[in-house]
């Protein structure tokens, strides 16, 4: 039946209230889109639902069975299939093949219905050429992708999908979207959708607006136009130079191939690309395109199979090229280590000479213009939400100085309230800054990118945004 029932429910972490006395009831079959900004408490709420998380007050109903009575959870959770933010806490086996077969056969599936299923949810999210793949080979929208055919496969009634698209490209986002409406609409599957996509909120039959922990709106899909969109508005930019000028050369690649092992074709080949001073530039593509990997190449993380990066026109070892170039990583959740927000964004400048106090004016100068008030610098970066952690991962970058900064899908999991403040620190650091944005929100790299380049069969090829 898949009925879902907050009777009002208020959850701590640290003293602070997270969810603040919520209460709604999800019905058998409906299709239910949770937004709001980063930090609202969309992620915890969810958590609420099979039990991941309990209430401090309050209750939780899933078909009868209350979460706070742990003979109820197994039931529960079978019935729900749950996927997180970050795909890599839930890939626990080396392969795709193997990653999705770990949960069914926790279900008891016979080995042969097993590999029918394995196979089926691979070719309905069109990842069946990565079926023997090791995972960390596959890009943030593959492993996605991944992550809710392993959901799939295991035949839940009930959906909690937190962000499933975040880092994939609008084709697959389409594609993923209109195989969850057809789950809900031919299989009256329940599906409650955590998302920063307007467009894919309005798909819902029902939205809820959550802010510091209340569900201050609910209602049809329209009242997302009456009060998000309406407070957001992206064409708000500082002045950007859009003129494709011929400046002097920052960043040179020369006949750069990549491919993982002998075994798998060239991910990238023969890329000849020149990357100006102070320029802006977008590169973009389908999921497992090579985007990701193109970011680790240039950080010197990962060395071509052949070709040369030239910075300044010098040639530099992989050891230089990550003094030189900052980058932020499709995970920044990887990239966070210390006690609270303000240690881990200042750790870098410190360990690289300057004082305490210095980097930490610097850190708390950044975090300020992203958003952080005094309460949430001092906090555990891991209190945070998913885009909250993002931002910090940024900040830890910008306050290092690099000459060249390159973002991997920076604004996914961010609210349009982020994504404005981001698009502006972008245009502020332009001035004096080489920047390399890697995303799949191809709307938003228009705004602000000098020349936008999307990889196409292993190559670069010019994108018209004038």
């Amino acid at each position: 039946m898949c009925k879902i029932e907050f009777k009002n429910v208020s959850s701590f972490y640290n003293n602070k209230k997270i969810l603040d006395d919520v209460s709604f009831v999800v019905n058998p079959g409906d299709f239910i889109s949770i937004v709001g900004k980063n930090g609202s408490g969309k992620s915890v709420l969810t958590r609420h639902i099979n039990g991941l998380l309990l209430p401090d007050f309050g209750d939780v109903w899933f078909d009868g069975m209350n979460t706070k009575d742990s003979r109820n959870l197994y039931n529960i959770r079978q019935k729900v299939g749950f996927m997180f933010q970050d795909p890599d806490e839930q890939i626990v086996a080396s392969t795709a093949e193997e990653d999705i077969a770990f949960g069914l056969s926790n279900l008891g599936i016979k080995r042969e219905i097993m590999r029918e299923k394995i196979d089926c949810v691979l070719k309905k999210l069109g990842i069946f050429e990565y079926k023997s793949y090791d995972v960390n080979e596959l890009s943030g929208g593959t492993k996605q992708k991944l992550i809710l055919a392993g959901v799939l496969a295991m035949g839940s009634e009930c959906l909690v999908l937190d962000e499933p698209t975040s880092m994939m490209d609008p084709e697959s986002c389409d594609m993923i979207m209109d195989e969850l409406i057809k789950l809900n609409k031919e299989k009256n599957m329940t599906i409650i959708l955590l998302t920063h996509h307007m467009d894919e909120a309005k798909k819902a039959n029902k939205v809820f607006i959550l802010d510091s922990g209340k569900i201050i709106l609910q209602g049809e899909p329209k009242i997302i136009d009456g009060y998000f969109i309406q407070k957001n508005d992206l064409k708000i930019i500082n002045n950007i130079d859009r003129i494709d000028k011929k400046k002097e050369v920052c960043l040179e690649f020369l006949n750069i191939s990549y491919k993982y092992d002998k075994k798998n074709d060239f991910i990238l080949e023969n890329v000849n690309l020149k990357i100006f001073k102070n320029e802006i530039v977008g590169i973009i593509g389908n999921t497992g395109s090579g985007k990701s990997t193109f970011a680790k190449i240039i950080k010197g993380l990962i060395k071509p199979t052949s070709g040369q990066i030239l910075i300044n026109n010098k040639l530099y070892n992989n050891l230089d090229l990550r003094k030189k170039i900052g980058i932020v990583f499709q995970s920044p959740e990887n990239q966070l280590f210390a006690e609270t927000v303000l240690k881990d964004v200042s750790f870098g400048p410190q360990n690289f000479g300057i004082s305490k106090s210095e980097a930490e004016e610097k850190s708390i100068e950044i975090l300020n213009f992203l958003g952080f008030n005094k309460e949430k610098i001092n906090n555990s970066p891991f209190e945070l939400s998913g885009g909250e952690k993002r931002l910090v991962a940024i900040a830890g970058i910008l306050v290092m100085e690099p000459e060249i900064l390159v973002f991997d899908e920076p604004t996914a999991g961010l609210d349009l309230f982020a994504i404005k403040r981001f698009m502006n620190l972008i245009s502020k650091l332009n001035k004096d800054k080489t920047i390399i944005i890697i995303s799949h929100s191809h709307n938003e790299i228009k705004l602000i990118a000098n020349r936008i380049f999307i990889i196409k069969n292993k190559q670069f090829l010019p994108v018209d945004i004038f």
